[in-house]
């Protein structure tokens, strides 16, 4: 599992029909590309990542084989009596 806060490009290409979840924002993800998702995949043992940047997401897609969960946590943004999906 990685924890980190803003969300890497490629989870970007995660659309509507591929989540499990509200997509409530826009994935805000940095504008250059790190690298990092190459890395967990090379790697080979990250099975998700959990980001902390998209406050009001509370969806989970799957970009080549890692699982994006995001607005990780309890006191992000959302709404008034918005329960949160947990992992």
């Amino acid at each position: 599992l990685a924890y980190f806060h803003i969300p890497l490009p490629e989870f970007n290409a995660i659309d509507a029909e591929n989540i499990v979840g509200v997509k409530q924002e826009d994935i805000c993800s940095a504008n250059v590309n790190s690298g990092f998702l190459a890395t967990m995949l090379e790697a080979g043992d990250v099975k998700a990542v959990f980001v902390g940047h998209d406050h009001v997401n509370d969806f989970c897609g799957n970009v080549l084989g890692i699982m994006y969960w995001g607005g990780v946590g309890y006191h992000a943004y959302g709404s008034a009596g918005w329960p949160r999906r947990h992992p």
